[in-house]
């Protein structure tokens, strides 16, 4: 797991090599944190320096922080939160099973489950 920047990036480079020295084969690298900003390495960038493909593009959650504040997981706390559905894929891609992530909320079904609690 790692963040896109590039520091991270090349810290997973280092235990990727540790990984592969110690005969542990490495299926990919989930990248965690991901903005969209101009700075940040996009995923071929990524896979290009690691050697290894980019399984899972995990993006900011303001939902992260406020779940620990709560001591649960993402996906409990808000089970259709970016983060949450990006988890779920991955973990249905590792263990070979489907996942169908929700359809989008519209503006009114969000307006009121924040302020109504519904």
């Amino acid at each position: 797991i790692t963040n896109p920047n590039l520091p991270a990036v090349t810290d997973a480079l280092k235990m990727i090599k540790l990984a592969q020295e110690s005969n542990i084969d490495v299926i990919g690298v989930v990248v965690n944190r991901i903005t969209g900003e101009d700075y940040e390495m996009t995923p071929e960038q990524i896979t290009e320096l690691l050697g290894v493909p980019v399984i899972s593009q995990i993006p900011e959650d303001r939902n992260v922080p406020l779940s620990l504040g709560q001591k649960q997981p993402v996906v409990s706390y808000d089970p259709d939160s970016p983060a949450s559905v990006e988890i779920k894929k991955l973990a249905a891609n590792l263990t070979g099973r489907s996942y169908t992530p929700p359809k989008p909320k519209g503006f009114w079904q969000r307006f009121f489950e924040r302020f109504v609690g519904q």
